[in-house]
């Protein structure tokens, strides 16, 4: 692996297993209301962040809440919207950034990225 030399080009060797949950999400205003609603699949997962096939654009730095099925659960995150790519196609690739967490959710992510890590 080639060294890097700083933190954005780290972030691109995390270790994001593949996965393919479906994700439901909410995106929110400035005071907390919804204003959007959908479902997507996830793609990626890291400690840090989500990717998501979606349907339905929206904004770069936009606040979502995400309710990812893992197993017989249901993990609810707080993130942003990082980044957008819509395909050829039509289909919208979205990232989002995670907020920092702790407790329970933490651990609940750790445990479903860990699992996926355990079948690579």
């Amino acid at each position: 692996m080639t060294q890097t030399r700083n933190q954005s080009e780290k972030r691109r060797f995390i270790f994001r297993p593949e996965t393919r949950n479906l994700v439901h999400f909410f995106v929110l205003g400035d005071r907390g209301g919804l204003i959007l609603q959908g479902m997507g699949k996830t793609l990626n997962i890291s400690r840090g962040g989500v990717l998501l096939e979606i349907h339905t654009p929206i904004p770069e730095g936009s606040r979502v809440q995400l309710s990812i099925g893992i197993e017989d659960d249901i993990l609810e995150l707080d993130a942003i919207t990082a980044h957008i790519r819509t395909s050829r196609e039509g289909t919208i690739y979205i990232g989002f950034a995670f907020l920092p967490m702790t407790g329970p959710k933490a651990r609940l992510l750790s445990l479903f990225i860990q699992r996926f890590e355990e079948y690579i």
